[in-house]
């Protein structure tokens, strides 16, 4: 320790970069465009580096003692700055990165990204936080996403067109057919005939437009403790009446005690099924299907496993598995957006779908959902 200096600095005081209570790695510290350094404990800040002054456009003379850290934070980040602080001090292993926003003295607002970690100073813990600013990366993102976004709307319009315009087509020839034959006086079968193939038509429309308001819809909300082994339970039941299960060896494999998760029950419910039928398609109605549930407590976090004994799925195929409209069954045999519907229920649940299959050896989806 310079010998000049109180054992216990002002706050306020910027430490001396020849000091020996500042690491090791920051004592030359050399800052490229964009990234600064702060010492602080709390808010109060003890050290910044030319590169955070450059970053925040304060002036070599700026008095800092006037301010604290989170005055260069937006609100919304100052949350995240005392947690990152926080789990810092309770000895956290690795760094801790967050992101938000910076204020700059020219009142512009830049993206940060924080990264925070212990330091001893004058026998105590504080934070020590590398600041760098990541404006333009994140533009560059936004716009990737945005034409990522653009480029599968366009996709998916074209899907929908073509999905939609088929039964269409249909309904449309069939009327005329239907004027005709009431213009000739035709008997009443032949009419009727004509009408229901109308209807059916007109009813796979309505069921291709029922399961996009199913994709589309919001399930973040009606949320309540889900007991997954009783849902498991409860859907097989509700599938009991389907024909294509009854010559199928169902074992299940729950696990005791699984802990509950929030999750919208419905939905989780909608995703069973959907898993459930798929696989008993893909095996004809013949051969066993295992349902098993896990939990890691490491990870904090619940599997669903969902095997069969079907032909499995061709590589080729695997990575289109959840794109809208993609399906191996027949035309007419559902609407391609089952498991599409399925993949976004379990991503708003902040989990997701794996899938293992090979060729004649069967497939298995799990599902990850977070306790």
């Amino acid at each position: 320790m310079n010998p000049t200096r109180p054992e216990h600095p002002d706050p306020t005081d910027p430490i001396d970069p020849a000091d020996a209570d500042v690491p090791d790695p920051f004592r030359e510290w050399t800052h490229p465009t964009g990234e600064g350094l702060v010492i602080h404990e709390g808010p109060v800040i003890l050290f910044v580096n030319p590169g955070f002054r450059d970053l925040f456009g304060l002036s070599p003379d700026f008095d800092l003692s006037t301010r604290a850290f989170h005055h260069f934070l937006a609100t919304d980040t100052h949350r995240r700055m005392f947690e990152a602080c926080r789990q810092a001090a309770s000895g956290a292993a690795d760094p801790v990165v967050s992101e938000g926003r910076g204020l700059r003295t020219d009142g512009r607002t830049i993206d940060l990204e924080l990264i925070t970690l212990p330091v001893q100073y004058s026998g105590r813990t504080v934070c020590q936080t590398l600041v760098r600013d990541v404006t333009a990366r994140k533009r560059m993102e936004e716009r990737l996403i945005n034409a990522e976004r653009l480029s599968a709307t366009g996709k998916l319009a074209f899907n929908i067109a073509h999905e939609i315009n088929n039964p269409l087509g249909g309904i449309v020839t069939y009327t005329h057919l239907l004027l005709e034959e009431l213009a000739e006086g035709a008997s009443v079968d032949e009419i009727r005939q004509l009408a229901e193939k109308v209807l059916k038509l007109a009813n796979r429309c309505k069921i291709i437009v029922s399961a996009l308001l199913d994709f589309a819809r919001d399930d973040r909300t009606d949320r309540q403790e889900v007991d997954l082994n009783l849902v498991i339970r409860e859907t097989l039941t509700l599938l009991q009446g389907h024909l294509i299960l009854h010559g199928l060896d169902i074992r299940l494999d729950l696990a005791p005690n699984l802990p509950s998760i929030q999750a919208n029950r419905v939905k989780i419910e909608q995703v069973l099924m959907n898993l459930t039928v798929n696989a008993a398609e893909a095996m004809d109605g013949r051969g066993r299907l295992l349902i098993g549930t896990r939990y890691d407590a490491e990870l904090r976090r619940v599997s669903i496993r969902i095997q069969d004994t079907g032909p499995g799925i061709p590589e080729e195929y695997r990575k289109l598995l959840f794109e809208p409209f993609f399906s191996t069954k027949p035309r007419g045999r559902g609407t391609g957006l089952g498991l599409a519907i399925s993949h976004g229920i379990i991503q708003r649940h902040k989990g997701r779908i794996e899938v293992e299959s090979l060729p004649g050896l069967g497939t298995t989806f799990t599902i990850l959902l977070p306790v």
